[in-house]
């Protein structure tokens, strides 16, 4: 599974990287989690690799590693801008975004749940803006 995550992985250690230097901390947060939970949404395996407790291939590792740094590194440059409550860390939004991700897949059908996903993604990330 973690082979068939790989380029899943990848593209969003990309998009991370690209939003890193984006003017806007708090547009390119929020674009970022919007590409994560379609992402989450559209391919299954990702979900499953995030979830996992242990990664079995070093390049997973490496990906998963690169992948939350980058993604606590767009939310402390938010923060540090003054754009995010309290002392919220991506420990903190990877289980809500994975929540969030459930939540559509059990409460919208296969042509809403994007749309769903992109509503709650809403509603936190209107609770996150300080």
């Amino acid at each position: 599974m973690e082979t068939v995550a790989a380029p899943g992985l990848e593209a969003l250690v990309a998009r991370a990287e690209r939003a890193l230097t984006e003017e806007d901390p708090w547009n390119a947060l929020a674009d970022f989690l919007d590409v994560t939970l379609e992402a989450q949404l559209t391919d299954p395996s990702l979900t499953i690799v995030r979830a996992a407790p242990d990664r079995v291939l070093p390049r997973t590792e490496e990906l998963t590693a690169m992948l939350d740094s980058l993604a606590g590194q767009l939310l402390d440059r938010t923060r540090a801008a003054g754009l995010v409550r309290g002392a919220v860390t991506w420990d903190d939004l990877l289980p809500l975004m994975c929540g969030l991700a459930f939540a559509a897949k059990v409460h919208a059908d296969d042509e809403t749940r994007l749309e769903a996903g992109r509503r709650y993604l809403g509603v936190m990330l209107r609770g996150l803006y300080g």
